[in-house]
């Protein structure tokens, strides 16, 4: 893990930094390579989501997370991810695809006693066009993103 930034100090009082996820595909799957922030950035390398892989294996994932408290990344737990289907469909604003599905379940904040099922629907060697967040009381959508319009260059 490689860290780089300045002080969190100089952005209290601003508003919210900027931040984003940094991340690879490969033909292995999608990889987390860390995050980066006006105030921080986090350097790592772990796989998220597999391909190839075979309905029913699963994987653990290190998560991290960014703290608008202290304006950096930190790691913050392990989720066990899981390959449930190599042939979803999932219907998009941009068309219909056919998707590897994966899932991972945990509480949405750390102040809540609710569980969630994370569903992600990727397209391998193309990327996510899905996703889904899943109240596991009551099945209802709590989130939701779908893929809007892309380009092929």
């Amino acid at each position: 893990m490689l860290r780089l930034g300045g002080s969190p100090s100089t952005q209290k009082g601003l508003s919210p930094p900027r931040y984003a996820w940094l991340r690879s595909l490969t033909s292995e799957g999608v990889h987390l390579i860390g995050g980066i922030s006006d105030t921080d950035t986090l350097l790592t390398e772990r796989i998220e989501y597999k391909y190839p892989a075979a309905v029913g294996n699963s994987w653990d994932v290190r998560t991290i997370a960014y703290s608008l408290d202290s304006l950096r990344f930190y790691d913050r737990d392990t989720l066990t991810y899981s390959l449930k289907s190599t042939d979803a469909e999932i219907q998009t604003p941009a068309g219909t695809f056919r998707c590897y599905l994966y899932q991972f379940s945990k509480r949405p904040a750390d102040d809540v006693a609710a569980v969630w099922d994370y569903k992600y629907y990727l397209v391998p060697g193309k990327g996510l066009v899905g996703y889904f967040a899943v109240s596991q009381s009551d099945s209802t959508i709590k989130e939701k993103s779908l893929l809007w319009k892309y380009r092929i260059q």
